[in-house]
Order: C-alpha cells, then sequence, then structure tokens
C-alpha cells in the first residue's frame, strides 16, 4: 500500500486515477470515488476534498482543468482532442445552463394552479430529462 505525505496528497492520487479516462467528473464523483477506493476516507472531511481537488487543478501545469463549474477532468493531450473536449464542454455546459434554468423557472407554489400550468410543468419536467440524457450521451462520445 502507498505511503502518503498527507491526506491531500492521497486524495489527489485517487482523484488523478478517476481523472486518468479524460472525461469530465463531477466533484460528487471524484469524492465518491476516493471514499470508495482509499482505505483512509472516513478520515477525510468536505474541506478536504475541497482543497486538494483545488489544488489539483492549480498545481498540475494545464495537466487538469475545471472546464465547467463543479467539474474536472485530465486535460487533453492533442490539438485534435483539445478541440473535440472543447466543443464537448461548450456543448453540455450550454445544455447544463438550460437544465438549470428551466429548473429555477419551475419552483413556484403549484396550490391554485390551474391543470394547464400543471401540464406545462410536466412537460418542462420531460424535457430536463432529455437534456440530461443528452448531455451524458455527449460527455460518453
Amino acid at each position: 500500500m502507498p505511503h502518503y505525505r498527507s491526506n491531500a496528497e492521497e486524495i489527489r492520487f485517487y482523484a488523478k486515477e478517476l481523472l486518468q479516462d479524460g472525461q469530465m467528473h463531477t466533484r460528487d464523483e471524484i469524492t465518491q470515488y476516493v471514499r470508495a477506493h482509499s482505505p483512509n476516507a472516513n478520515s477525510f472531511t468536505e474541506g478536504m476534498f475541497t482543497g486538494a481537488i483545488r489544488d489539483l487543478v492549480r498545481n498540475s501545469n494545464g495537466a487538469y482543468i475545471n472546464p465547467v463549474r463543479g467539474h474536472y477532468q485530465r486535460a487533453p493531450q492533442s490539438p485534435g482532442e483539445l478541440a473535440g473536449q472543447e466543443l464537448r464542454n461548450k456543448i453540455t455546459g450550454v445544455l447544463s445552463d438550460a437544465c438549470e434554468g428551466l429548473e429555477r423557472a419551475c419552483t413556484v407554489n403549484i396550490i391554485g394552479l390551474p391543470a394547464e400550468e400543471l401540464a406545462i410543468a410536466a412537460k418542462v419536467a420531460e424535457i430536463i430529462s432529455m437534456l440530461r440524457n443528452n448531455i451524458n450521451e455527449i460527455e460518453t462520445m
């Protein structure tokens, strides 16, 4: 078993392991991965995860990036890979923003709303689900 100089170093080790696939991963995915693989995971606080992931990006000389808020990945290695990843990140960012905007628009008190308005909210829920499925599909391409 490797010996780590600090909790942050161990968190970064497992975060890098997950990010080796080149895909975007959320902070929660990284945290879950570390918790599943580290024998010391019970002693890690949320602050430790936050600092370790932030430092991973900050001190990696561009090897690890934060392309979309709350998402992290290993930077693409070739110019073609970089262009494709940039397009993917922009598209998934726009779609994620659309989902968040729709969710904010639908946070109303439903008491007294007519059935037509409730039907609109149900349709918006379908649209959000479809967009999230498309985001996942694009991220795995």
